[in-house]
């Protein structure tokens, strides 16, 4: 998949996308990579279903109350290592 500014929709830092503090861009769009992640809230238990619920991301996307867990840090069984 290719990288595209809409995938910085919902991300803390999007706002310097569009112009917070005069900015042109946020300075980690240049060196994002996408990446496949499962998103997660601070309150969600596991286990996690990495294939069923992951998605692709930006290396760099944030988002207050969440973690984005890449499937090497879980299980088998969808606990953390």
């Amino acid at each position: 998949m290719k990288k595209e500014k809409s995938m910085c929709t919902g991300c803390y830092d999007d706002e310097y996308n569009h112009g917070l503090g005069g900015s042109k861009e946020c300075w980690s769009y240049e060196t994002a990579k996408v990446i496949k992640r499962l998103c997660v809230h601070m309150n969600q238990s596991p286990p996690y279903n990495f294939e069923e619920n992951s998605e692709d991301k930006l290396s760099c996307y944030r988002r207050p109350q969440y973690c984005y867990i890449n499937k090497e840090a879980l299980n088998t069984e969808g606990y953390w290592k």
